[in-house]
């Protein structure tokens, strides 16, 4: 079954036969949202993230199995065409799946936020489970500060890349003033959601931006990961910020679902994710430029950002 189809056709407006008839702007773009093609489209979105987590994995176990260089240069290949696919892919998947819910509201740079969103939450995980594996063997001696270092410049740069996505969807919507676009932003700054907005202004960059300033946390093995289980928390609250007031307009509202259905979402996930790992090699033994990516830096060539 679809997850998506779950609730559809209470939620979206445009799924309202009766409401698309009286409606010209709905029905301008029923050839785009209706049910049919809002089910075929994620399909083919969870068909092509599948296809492509499947495989990049069948190259890699490849690679770890043969040390064949031909599996690395085709993971390599195939890599940087796939990143692009899932950008655009992921975008439309925003647009029918959250954007949607206010089908009179639109922006070009909603699906944006979404996938810069989801590459900083990536680089937060990422340093939460290099802390756990690096108090294990062999990763106690192969990660050093310099590699959590380099994840921290890396979410700090992902962090300021969210922080101006946001500013620039709201600054040109301020600016312009248009009747259609800035109810959006006022359901989402009155009432209630006005204290969610200025909590992400707040802790979801001010705060993690003057953290990540200093080289000495971006090193620290026990202070960085706090960082980043931070910022994985302020992740849901923006989604949350971002998806919810489209059915509490003004209003804030909080249901024990809100946070049981991640926590439980979240716990699949992690239980499915270290299950794969059980069968697999943690780290490429094969991969010719491990001993690179594992090598310290000296002090002359590192940075001291």
């Amino acid at each position: 079954m679809n997850p998506t189809a779950i609730g559809t056709n209470r939620n979206a407006p445009w799924t309202d036969a009766a409401a698309v008839a009286s409606d010209p702007l709905l029905a301008h773009k029923a050839p785009y949202l209706n049910s049919a093609f809002f089910l075929a489209r994620a399909a083919i979105f969870f068909a092509v993230w599948i296809g492509s987590a499947a495989l990049m994995l069948r190259l890699s176990h490849k690679n770890d199995r043969t040390g064949d260089p031909r599996h690395e240069k085709r993971a390599r290949l195939f890599s940087g065409p796939l990143v692009g696919v899932y950008g655009v892919t992921m975008t439309l998947a925003a647009v029918d799946w959250a954007m949607s819910l206010e089908p009179h509201w639109f922006s070009t740079m909603y699906g944006v936020i979404f996938v810069v969103g989801q590459a900083l939450s990536t680089l937060a995980f990422a340093i939460v489970a290099s802390s756990w594996l690096h108090k294990r063997e062999p990763f106690r001696r192969w990660l050093s500060a310099d590699h959590f270092h380099d994840l921290g410049n890396l979410t700090f740069a992902f962090l300021l890349l969210w922080a101006y996505t946001q500013f620039s969807q709201f600054l040109i919507i301020w600016s312009g003033n248009v009747a259609e676009e800035t109810p959006w932003y006022l359901a989402r700054t009155t009432g209630g959601w006005r204290a969610v907005a200025l909590i992400l202004v707040v802790f979801h960059f001010a705060v993690p931006f003057l953290l990540l300033l200093w080289r000495r946390i971006k090193r620290d093995t026990r202070t960085l990961p706090k960082v980043a289980l931070f910022l994985i928390a302020m992740r849901y609250v923006d989604l949350y910020w971002l998806v919810q007031p489209s059915f509490h307009p003004g209003e804030l509202s909080i249901h024990w679902l809100d946070l049981a259905t991640p926590l439980a979402i979240g716990g699949f996930w992690l239980a499915s994710f270290a299950q794969g790992l059980k069968g697999r090699p943690l780290i490429s033994l094969q991969d010719a430029q491990l001993q690179t990516a594992l090598e310290t830096g000296t002090p002359k060539t590192r940075s001291s950002a």
